[in-house]
């Protein structure tokens, strides 16, 4: 009998420290043993958006560390968008020149007045046409690297993939800081 018990204890052991599959908030469970292709995508709901969710992978298995990292950070996400959402308002309630302002400035500018008035309500004399444009900002996309220093997490945001090619892009460490905000197309 206890040579079955440590039997078992020793298959416990093993199992622990090469885990083959693991849940996932948003993704289920995950065979990380073959991941076949180098990411991972899915669609999420959050505050009514359709976000798209992608885990990327150096083409090979993550270690346990690095698939308990993964777990922590997708269990912080919704934590995580509020804090960069924060931020991005804060950014463009600022009067300095910043990337957030830079981004909406230069789409209140460069899309064609008539294409402008279907994004934001023209009608609407209470707000400017910028902050309309701000509002119409949204969050499509989250890649995360889970095998990547420092930018272990990138959210990006758009007026809409229909009206442009840029993006506001937040870079994040795997605790979720905020490393770096850029414009990119």
């Amino acid at each position: 009998m206890k040579a079955v018990r440590n039997i078992l204890f020793i298959l416990i052991l093993i199992n622990c420290s090469n885990k083959t599959f693991s849940q996932m908030k948003y993704f289920e469970t995950i065979n990380f043993k073959n991941l076949g292709d180098e990411f991972i995508t899915k669609t999420i709901v959050i505050n009514h958006n359709n976000i798209s969710i992608d885990l990327n992978f150096d083409n090979k298995k993550p270690s346990d560390n690095e698939i308990k990292t993964l777990n922590t950070f997708l269990s912080q996400l919704e934590n995580i968008i509020q804090q960069n959402e924060i931020r991005i308002k804060k950014d463009f309630k600022s009067r300095e020149e910043n990337t957030v302002r830079e981004y909406i400035s230069h789409h209140s500018n460069e899309i064609p007045k008539n294409e402008l008035k279907i994004l934001i309500d023209a009608n609407d004399k209470t707000k400017s046409d910028e902050q309309k444009l701000f509002e119409k900002l949204k969050l499509i996309r989250v890649g995360i690297f889970p095998q990547d220093n420092p930018n272990y997490g990138v959210f990006d945001y758009s007026i809409g993939v229909n009206h442009t090619q840029y993006l506001i892009s937040i870079q994040v460490d795997k605790t979720g800081k905020i490393i770096d905000i850029t414009m990119e197309s």
